[in-house]
């Protein structure tokens, strides 16, 4: 190869110069992860008026604890499982409420025991400001069709 039509690049692997014609190791392996990371998701933004209102009322259904107690944790599961298989792309929006449900009990049970120092009566108060934020915002970006994920969320479903 003409030394003139030859292109540089820097090979982070060998930390040398190498030609366009060799292939170093670690862009092999950078090909080989972006491939593997292409798997199959299903789609998460919400397209049709159905499931958008399925995504809105989601987000919302957490709000049924103040109707009773159990009533909305129960609620967006529900509504999350029955519909999932017929609305794919609910099923990320589930995941993301139930987490968010998960998370929540977690910082509470931790903010009630934070109260013994006196320091949990203002985590409590952020958690229960998040409770009412979050699953607003949610359901707003649902209904514009987009995923909102909630900050601060442990992600145990994914």
């Amino acid at each position: 190869m003409n030394a003139q039509n030859q292109k540089a690049a820097f090979c982070p692997t060998y930390y040398a110069v190498i030609s366009e014609d060799e292939i170093c190791e670690g862009e092999k392996n950078m090909d080989y992860n972006r491939n593997y990371n292409m798997q199959y998701q299903p789609q998460m933004s919400l397209q049709t008026p159905e499931a958008k209102q399925m995504g809105l009322l989601l987000h919302l259904s957490q709000f049924a604890n103040v109707i009773f107690f159990p009533l909305g944790i129960i609620a967006p599961i529900l509504i999350w499982q029955l519909n999932k298989d017929k609305l794919p792309e609910l099923d990320a929006h589930g995941k993301m409420v139930t987490n968010w449900m998960i998370s929540a009990t977690i910082y509470a049970f931790a903010s009630f025991i934070l109260m013994f120092l006196l320091i949990g009566f203002f985590t409590i108060l952020a958690v229960a400001v998040m409770g009412i934020v979050f699953p607003i915002v949610g359901a707003i970006k649902a209904n514009n069709g987009e995923l909102w994920e909630y900050p601060l969320t442990i992600k145990f479903l994914k």
